[in-house]
């Protein structure tokens, strides 16, 4: 789904893809659903593909709500922090077991939300720096 190489799926490459799609019909590759033509439910589906789901996250009275989440690979997951002084660290450094390190940088006091596409299977434990060990939560992407 990366199309411009900048290590994140966004807009810019859903329409490339929807371009090509459209301009060069990718024979069988463009007929998501098989009925045969290149059309919007094509490209619906194709980028429910490219995008996966979003899963929200909470965070609330010093705890993220849900802290344990079961997603696909390609889902996204997007914290929201609407008071206190928090941050979002899954990074190899804190958690050498992670297949991949996420982070929403440093704790802040200003609402702030942070998402990230989760793409490699595997179980993610992250914490806030702030209040770890007893704010933390875990992400199981296609486990």
């Amino acid at each position: 789904g990366d199309t411009n190489g900048d290590s994140t799926v966004n807009v810019l490459d859903v329409v490339t893809l929807v371009t090509v799609i459209l301009e060069e019909g990718m024979n069988d590759c463009g007929d998501v659903n098989d009925d045969d033509s290149i059309n919007v439910l094509d490209v619906v589906q194709l980028v429910q593909i490219i995008l996966g789901n979003v899963h929200m996250v909470s965070i609330l009275n010093n705890l993220f709500q849900p802290n344990t989440l079961s997603i696909s690979p390609g889902d996204t997951v997007k914290w929201v922090s609407k008071s206190g002084f928090h941050n979002i660290d899954g990074t190899i450094a804190s958690f050498p077991d992670n297949p991949e390190s996420f982070t929403s940088g440093s704790a802040s006091n200003e609402p702030w939300d942070y998402s990230y596409h989760f793409v490699v299977p595997g179980v993610y434990h992250y914490e806030c720096n702030v209040h770890s060990p007893s704010m933390s939560g875990i992400i199981n992407v296609g486990v």
